[in-house]
């Protein structure tokens, strides 16, 4: 039983699993209004593809468009400018889109880095 305990402690705070390297920027737009969240990946990550989750923990954009409801589609925009820049547009921002929203990175062995968090007001 403890050896088990133990197992979960070390797997959920393992830095092999989840790692951050983020920073917080406060995003305050209008009713109406569109807004954008960059995502500049660190050199070592330049090569890999950017995903962000909203408020909720749903994952919002990726590049091939997957995991959208038909609505979102319209709303979450992802933008690949250069190799390290990614950006996420979402159009006609609403009061309920109000939270934070993360950009992650994942590698081929699982593990999840989060580059940049972003708060939506």
């Amino acid at each position: 039983m403890i050896l088990r305990i133990l197992t979960l402690i070390f797997v959920l705070f393992s830095p092999s699993i989840c790692s951050s390297d983020d920073s917080l920027e406060t995003v305050s737009v209008n009713t109406g209004e569109p807004a954008t969240f960059i995502c500049d990946l660190p050199e070592r990550y330049s090569n890999r593809r950017a995903d962000f989750y909203g408020p909720t923990g749903r994952l919002l954009a990726t590049s091939t468009g997957e995991n959208l409801d038909s609505d979102d589609r319209t709303r979450f925009v992802l933008e690949h400018t250069y190799a390290w820049t990614w950006s996420l547009i979402l159009s006609d921002v609403s009061d309920d889109d109000a939270g934070e929203y993360t950009c992650r990175v994942s590698s081929a062995d699982r593990t999840l880095t989060i580059i940049k968090r972003f708060n939506l007001t």
